[in-house]
């Protein structure tokens, strides 16, 4: 029996490395971000394509990474994943802060490598410095795609929420419950992408003190320092 899936992720939870895992499988395809990737700016155009990759043979999982923002029509494309009985999964980060972060040090990344992610292990992490004010309106705008992601997920019949931090504490274990979940066995698994940033933020930013002063008396103090 083949398992169809979406995996809906924003920026900066993990899902390049998660998506690239996946389809090291041998017995899954799983696609990143086809629809701005292949300019499917039409629901019928990004439903046919869907339908394509669903129909290809040889594979027991197939699947995408998509972001919410890339459905061209929302409503229909929910009807869609609900009347076909799409396995869903939805991507998430508990730590605002440290998602705020990454996505400030990916966009660095980014105009140095042209590449929001790296592609080598042999990296040595360099401490980044981190506008407080820039800092600020990352985490506001965390906090609304949570807002988004939420709505949307209260539309689906049935999802499962992955969190970046299960990731990151067991590795194994988190893969095997998507595997699981798509009624594929365990394997051995490989990636192409790797961390950007540090999990301890003391180290991995140069101006940490003075983010830890900014963020002091607000709700995301404990972000910062857990």
């Amino acid at each position: 029996m083949i398992t169809n899936f979406i995996i809906f992720s924003d920026a900066r939870t993990g899902g390049t490395h998660i998506t690239s895992k996946l389809n090291s499988h041998p017995d899954v395809c799983s696609m990143t971000e086809p629809f701005p990737h292949n300019n499917l700016l039409l629901h019928d155009e990004q439903i046919e394509w869907m339908e394509k990759l669903f129909s290809t043979k040889g594979k027991l999982a197939l699947g995408f990474r998509t972001k919410i923002e890339h459905q061209a029509n929302l409503l229909d494309f929910i009807d869609y994943v609900n009347k076909n009985n799409v396995t869903c999964f939805s991507l998430q980060r508990r730590n605002i802060v440290k998602k705020a972060i990454s996505r400030i040090t990916g966009l660095k990344l980014y105009y140095k490598i042209k590449d929001y992610n790296r592609k080598s292990n042999s990296y040595t992490q360099q401490a980044v410095e981190i506008n407080p004010g820039e800092l600020i309106e990352q985490i506001k705008e965390c906090e609304t795609q949570l807002q988004i992601t939420q709505k949307f997920l209260s539309e689906l019949h049935s999802y499962t929420i992955l969190y970046y931090e299960d990731l990151l504490i067991d590795e194994d274990a988190f893969f095997s419950k998507i595997l699981q979940k798509l009624n594929i066995r365990d394997a051995e698994l490989k990636t192409s992408v790797f961390k950007n940033v540090g999990d301890d933020l003391s180290k991995s930013i140069s101006n940490y003190s003075e983010i830890k002063e900014r963020l002091q008396d607000t709700p995301y103090i404990n972000d910062l320092i857990h």
